[in-house]
């Protein structure tokens, strides 16, 4: 391990010799505990410890979210597998997934007035499209034996979810905390789907800005470095850690604890098991693919395996 930490110097030093260095990265923030480590590394200045300025960007709807990377807003995405592939199919600015950052074990739900999926036969179900929503759309519909033509699909932001849900203007809703919380909330609400049915099916992922890891081969391993740090601080400090992640994702401490539950969230230590290769994630992206329509060639998309890190295999950097 410490010859390993030696190469990946050398080869930090070296680059860092030859390319500008990448000292500033807006960062996008979804108000979903997985990613909310990210906010610890920010605010407990673990970035900063590695040379890198953040800026936490945020967004409640997943679909602005992937159009801030797109458009240049933000230089990391986290997001799921859908919204990754999504802007590899665009070919425009490409996300390179450097991070494992949870599985769904029951976080993603539909929140439905119905005492039964069938029952939504013929009604409104709002979800976000172009992300994860649609994917989740089609696994509730194939997994309950509904058609799509038996419901009517509305497209929705999750703030607006919560309030159209309130006032009945829809009447399921594919939500996550803390929307999922408020509409759980409303008289006749409950849950007639969750992530749950499609174990390990749900993968959370942060991504990087090709563009900028090309620009900086130092970049991943400092990235790699304040993340590690949040997570290990977070194993010893919890009560701080809590209170950092319920805030950035809108929650009081005890909200975010219950929504936390229903992650399994990914820490350092298996990072290089499912970066390396990506062989499993490969093949659930080949499965999103499929159900979404998307272009097979899309499922080719980088993973940050020949770059060096010392999470990773070290690499000479290209």
């Amino acid at each position: 391990m410490r010859a390993q930490g030696i190469v990946w110097l050398a080869c930090c030093l070296l680059a860092a010799c030859s390319q500008p260095r990448v000292t500033r990265l807006r960062i996008g923030m979804n108000p979903w505990p997985g990613y909310a480590h990210l906010a610890v590394a920010v605010q407990a200045g673990l970035f900063a410890e590695h040379g890198i300025e953040a800026q936490l960007v945020e967004y409640t709807s997943l679909h602005d979210f992937s159009r801030g990377f797109a458009d240049g807003q933000i230089d990391v995405l986290p997001s799921t597998l859908v919204e990754v592939l999504t802007l590899h199919a665009e070919r425009r600015r490409l996300p390179e997934v450097v991070w494992l950052a949870d599985h769904s074990t029951g976080g993603d739900v539909v929140v439905a007035r119905a005492e039964t999926p069938g029952a939504l036969r013929g009604r409104r179900i709002a979800y976000e499209v172009d992300s994860l929503g649609s994917y989740i759309l089609a696994r509730f519909l194939e997994r309950h034996q509904l058609q799509t033509t038996e419901v009517e699909a509305v497209s929705m932001s999750q703030d607006q979810m919560a309030i159209a849900f309130a006032e009945g203007r829809i009447d399921a809703a594919i939500t996550y905390p803390p929307f999922s919380t408020q509409m759980q909330a409303v008289a006749g609400a409950r849950t007639v789907f969750d992530t749950r049915e499609i174990p390990n099916e749900v993968i959370d992922t942060i991504s990087i800005d090709r563009a900028l890891l090309d620009q900086d081969p130092t970049l991943l391993g400092r990235f790699h470095s304040a993340l590690a740090a949040a997570h290990r601080l977070d194993a010893t400090d919890r009560t701080t850690t809590e209170r950092i992640m319920a805030r950035a994702c809108g929650m009081s401490v005890d909200e975010f604890r219950v929504a936390r539950a229903g992650i399994e969230v990914y820490g350092p230590e298996v990072q290089a098991d499912w970066l390396r290769g990506g062989s499993r994630l490969r093949l659930l992206a080949d499965r999103i693919a499929r159900e979404l329509h998307v272009p097979a060639h899309t499922t080719d998309f980088v993973l940050a395996t020949d770059r060096p890190s010392p999470l990773l295999t070290p690499a000479a950097p290209r």
